[in-house]
């Protein structure tokens, strides 16, 4: 259930992206923005927004919520409608995206169960992974710092003996803040080469953005295996083909040793026509790199991460968890 507060906070990440990387109006791609300074009307458009959000109650219902961004989106500096809308509409797809991917969290999760010695490394600015773990997504320490050069990588011990590396809403600033660091794209790989000076794990797990940007890159760079969740779903197909191609650029120029372990299909219904066709056309396509386990479809997993819970803590015996074991046992196998 996506409730008011869920929604308030997902509109209120949004408003601190966009301001934290100063993106221009007319980059969101919303509303044509007139001549003008637009950056100072976008920042008195989102300041206007974020101390009315700020000011709600956790108690807020979903209308609540949507009505208060709506009224600052109308009294906003005339012609930057369109930041408050973005933000709304990053809202709900933020709030909806919580409700739905709990993969790197789970799987991390499940080979903690397998008695493997797991670290779980978020590098995704929405943060997802480490709220799934129950963690503030306002860690003193967090993976953006660390790829600042400000401190050594951040580790967080879990009480179910997972570790945990974790993320925070600034790390989506880090794009643009690293574009002139020299060997960016192999930031992380150092900073996991010098932890392992001192700790050892049996699988490191990096979670990362929607996006092929710098941060993906610097996973891809120190990765050996890439494992692809695609929803059962038409549009998830298109970005496979890009992916693939960028493998293969990273493997010739950064990371020779980069491979795909495996493709798993996510939120699968089988009563569901488009689900199986889309399934079908997976595995046609891709072979012996489509995993045997599919995730079905479980509210479990939906409902796991809004507690702060990997799905084995929140419901060891539903379909989800069972799904996620068994992934973990193909994992094992990879070489």
């Amino acid at each position: 259930m996506i409730t008011g507060q869920t929604l308030r906070d997902a509109i209120l990440s949004g408003a601190n992206n966009i301001a934290n990387q100063r993106t221009r109006v007319d980059e969101l791609n919303v509303f044509p923005v007139p001549d003008g300074d637009t950056g100072t009307n976008m920042s008195m458009t989102i300041g206007a927004a974020r101390a009315e959000l700020e000011a709600m109650p956790d108690s807020c219902t979903v209308a609540e919520a949507s009505k208060t961004a709506a009224s600052a989106m109308l009294r906003g500096a005339r012609g930057n409608s369109g930041v408050i809308t973005s933000l709304l509409f990053r809202g709900f797809s933020k709030a909806l995206k919580d409700k739905t991917e709990a993969s790197a969290a789970d799987l991390a999760a499940a080979l903690q169960q397998k008695k493997k010695r797991v670290l779980a490394i978020d590098m995704d600015g929405q943060a997802n992974l480490t709220e799934s773990c129950g963690l503030s997504i306002e860690e003193e320490q967090t993976v953006y710092g660390a790829m600042r050069g400000e401190y050594p990588l951040p580790v967080i011990e879990l009480e179910n003996g997972l570790a945990v590396v974790p993320s925070c809403l600034d790390l989506s600033a880090a794009e643009s803040e690293l574009i002139n660091e020299p060997g960016r794209e192999l930031i992380l790989k150092g900073l996991i080469a010098k932890l392992l000076d001192s700790r050892k794990f049996d699988y490191i797990l990096i979670d990362c953005p929607p996006s092929l940007g710098l941060l993906t890159l610097n996973a891809l760079t120190t990765a050996d295996f890439l494992i692809i969740p695609v929803q059962a779903q038409f549009l998830a197909m298109r970005g496979m083909a890009k992916i693939t191609s960028v493998i293969e650029i990273v493997k010739e120029r950064l990371n020779p040793n980069l491979s795909i372990g495996g493709i798993v299909i996510t939120q699968f219904d089988k009563r569901k026509t488009l689900n199986k066709s889309v399934a079908e056309i997976i595995n046609d396509s891709f072979c012996d790199k489509v995993f045997k386990t599919i995730v079905r479809d479980n509210v479990a997993l939906a409902e796991a991460p809004i507690k702060g819970k990997n799905v084995f803590e929140y419901n060891k015996n539903c379909n989800g968890a069972k799904d996620y074991m068994a992934l973990a046992q193909e994992v094992l196998k990879l070489k």
